[in-house]
């Protein structure tokens, strides 16, 4: 069965899901996912 066409709203970013491999924990602790946070803010924002 197709999937659904994804539904675009305008001014708000995508729903992301984010997981490892065999949906391992992709990050630890906080030092480890801040600098990805913070790039995933430039670009998501367009800053």
């Amino acid at each position: 069965m197709p999937h659904r066409p994804r539904l675009v709203l305008p001014d708000l970013p995508p729903y992301l899901i984010e997981h490892g491999n065999d949906r391992q924990a992709r990050f630890i602790a906080g030092e480890d996912y801040r600098p990805y946070l913070d790039w995933l803010a430039r670009h998501a924002f367009g800053n």
